[in-house]
């Protein structure tokens, strides 16, 4: 009489216990293999960033478009534009030294932009000049180097296997 109270609620125990095991498995394989299952949680482009984390957190990265109606943004990207224009004002200014002679037809200094500039009276040809091209060849070939008093190649330090020419001429005026 109560035989079949008892298989059903065996059966019913079973399933339960049955899903509870999958459930841990399923976690336990996850937490294992967290690789195979979602390759793309911590990264922002592709590319992985967990082993710099210090905590095991996924990285959210939150993309936000805003139509202009937000005023307090718009005045924060104001005051960061205009940050930036003055620290750019000011790195022009200290590389102001590095500038070099204006071209006849320019009224402009040019300038060095980059923060290891030196001004010397040197110029690197990427890609290089000719193999057979001479000093002596050189203003034939290209007139505006008939000042140049030296001239010479150099392996490029990232890709030795590729060469620059370096022209070097006697003042930055030439």
């Amino acid at each position: 009489m109560y035989g079949l109270y008892v298989c059903f609620v065996g059966v019913v125990v079973t399933i339960v216990s049955a899903f509870q095991f999958g459930e841990v498995v399923l976690e336990w394989s996850r937490d294992q293999y967290h690789v195979l299952f979602d390759s793309y949680r911590d990264n922002i482009a592709g590319k992985s960033f967990q082993n710099r984390l210090c905590l095991p957190m996924p990285i959210d990265v939150v993309y936000t478009w805003v139509n202009g109606t937000d005023l307090e943004l718009l005045k924060e990207l104001q005051q960061v534009r205009e940050h930036m224009e003055e620290e750019q004002r000011a790195m022009r200014e200290t590389l102001g030294k590095n500038t070099t002679e204006p071209t006849k037809k320019s009224e402009k200094q040019l300038e060095c932009l980059l923060t290891h500039c030196i001004k010397v009276p040197m110029l690197v040809l990427d890609p290089p000049l000719p193999a057979n091209c001479t000093l002596k060849d050189l203003p034939t070939l290209y007139p505006s180097f008939h000042a140049a008093s030296d001239m010479f190649n150099v392996a490029k330090p990232k890709n030795p296997s590729t060469n620059v020419s370096v022209v070097v001429f006697d003042t930055t005026k030439d």
